[in-house]
């Protein structure tokens, strides 16, 4: 079953060729360019030497949890960490690895792109992730009336 599943995303590949690997790539960096202009945010790796469909962006002062449910919410599926630490509460090895404070920016959103990502669902996701952010950090500076 993994082999024939194998042999035809390798037949999707070879039609698609290096096409469709260019507009995943090019909806990434759109991604990644309209969420870069919120205020706190970092780009986790190498600004170009990385896999076509994955974005991993960190925010500052948010729990990594909340902006996770809250863009759940909106529709938008994203991951919290890095993909080698999916299943644990610690900072990721990885993100740590590459210099991130964990501290400073607790919540670190992995996004990835498929070669069914529209560019309308990227618009979307970025509007949303300006939106989400901008509510978060606001509740965030709320003081408590107790």
């Amino acid at each position: 079953m993994g082999i024939a599943g194998f042999a035809k995303a390798a037949e999707i590949a070879a039609r698609d060729g290096n096409d469709g690997i260019n507009k995943i790539a090019n909806l990434r960096d759109k991604l990644i360019k309209g969420i870069l202009e919120i205020k706190g945010t970092r780009l986790n790796g190498h600004p170009v030497k990385r896999l076509c469909m994955n974005a991993s962006i960190s925010f500052e002062g948010i729990a990594g949890e909340r902006l996770l449910s809250e863009l759940n919410n909106a529709g938008i599926c994203a991951s919290t960490g890095s993909a080698c630490s999916a299943k644990s509460s610690k900072p990721s090895h990885v993100l740590t690895a590459i210099g991130l404070e964990h501290e400073k920016y607790p919540a670190s959103i992995r996004f990835t792109l498929s070669r069914y990502t529209s560019d309308e669902e990227i618009e979307y996701t970025i509007k949303s992730v300006k939106e989400i952010v901008t509510k978060l950090r606001k509740d965030a500076n709320v003081k408590s009336p107790c």
